[in-house]
């Protein structure tokens, strides 16, 4: 709770937010247990039969609806204590800075929530990711036993070995010439058809797949990304589908497709969605940003001369979010100068960017 609001104002907040810290810390207790007792509940269905779907499938389907009812009791309790805030609030008569000090304060729970929101899809993540590697490891010497195993030609009873161990294959018997079809067994489909590979080349790439996590949720909460973002974004992306390419190509023999090629075809439908007019705003947001930085203000101003439908305002809060307050100020001069020019420049610029700030403090 900030210093800065009366005592009142604390004494009647500051045990909501005490009463919503403590609730917190249940729930991530509670995590902890969810996640000892799913690993176990896992081990022992992938052991009973590693083979029958199932039982796996709805194990894993459960501690999915486990995690995600903790997630759900967040926001319900925070919906609750948002109208307990609200009252005290209204109760309090406060002026207008220490209301938005009491907004900002609510902002700050807000962010606890989504921050232990976070931490649970983490903590699921990371199980379901570990145990379904388990199971990965359960299938793959099943799957070499069967390929293991002789395979006899009806025609002439000779003994012949599959040309694939990880998927059907037609087999010349050499000693009648008779056309054998060589299936694989339930294990082999299970491990080669993704049960196990997949699962096994995406615990290797698992670090690389939360930055590349992270990388698009702060793209989404951006509200003035530049070009620069997006390619970001895109660059965590294509380092996690190459990374797990790369670990495919060394469980799956039958996977022979370029590293580079596939993980480029992952990206394909982002990269499509994007829209031209998106593709122009960031351009934009961040040749200003470079001119900002080198305080080449000539250079700025021409710059602005080619795009006269330029958001100055939104210019301005694309350089604030990306730590130039000193570039924002300039924007904002420039867009008084262009549009405000009847209004006080210093109070209007510094409304201006107390506003930006707040949208900033918001997200």
């Amino acid at each position: 709770m900030t210093a800065s609001l009366t005592p009142a104002a604390r004494a009647r907040l500051l045990p909501l937010q005490q009463r919503w810290v403590a609730f917190v810390g249940k729930v991530q207790a509670r995590a902890g247990e969810i996640e000892a007792e799913a690993a176990a509940g896992l081990d022992a269905l992938m052991q009973l039969n590693p083979l029958d779907l199932a039982p796996i499938g709805g194990g894993v389907a459960a501690v999915e609806t486990r995690f995600r009812g903790l997630s759900e009791k967040l926001d319900q309790a925070l919906s609750t204590l948002e109208q307990e805030w609200d009252e005290s609030t209204d109760a309090l008569e406060l002026d207008g800075d220490e209301r938005r000090q009491v907004g900002l304060a609510w902002r700050e729970l807000q962010r606890q929530r989504d921050q232990a929101a976070l931490d649970l899809a983490l903590r699921r993540d990371r199980l379901l990711v570990r145990k379904q590697a388990d199971w990965g490891r359960l299938l793959q010497p099943l799957a070499q036993r069967e390929c293991a195993e002789p395979r006899v030609c009806p025609q002439c009873g000779a003994s012949f070995q599959p040309k694939l161990v990880h998927g059907t294959s037609n087999v010349a018997c050499a000693y009648c010439g008779a056309i054998n079809e060589a299936f694989v067994g339930s294990a082999t489909a299970l491990y080669y058809g993704g049960a196990g590979v997949d699962h096994l080349a995406r615990e290797q790439a698992f670090e690389r797949w939360l930055t590349m996590g992270a990388a698009e949720q702060a793209f989404k909460r951006s509200r003035w990304p530049t070009e620069e973002d997006w390619q970001q974004t895109l660059a965590q992306a294509r380092a996690y589908w190459q990374a797990f390419y790369r670990a495919l190509v060394e469980l799956h023999p039958g996977f022979n497709r370029p590293v580079d090629e596939a993980a480029e075809a992952q990206l394909a439908q982002p990269i499509a969605y994007d829209r031209g007019s998106d593709r122009a705003t960031r351009a934009l947001r961040s040749e200003v940003l470079r001119l900002l930085r080198g305080r080449d203000l000539r250079a700025l101003q021409a710059a602005l001369a080619r795009a006269p439908q330029a958001d100055l305002a939104d210019l301005a809060g694309a350089a604030l979010e990306h730590g130039d307050r000193e570039g924002a100020l300039t924007l904002l001069e420039l867009h008084h100068a262009r549009e405000r020019s009847s209004e006080p420049r210093a109070q209007w610029v510094s409304e201006q960017l107390d506003a930006l700030e707040q949208l900033l403090a918001a997200r």
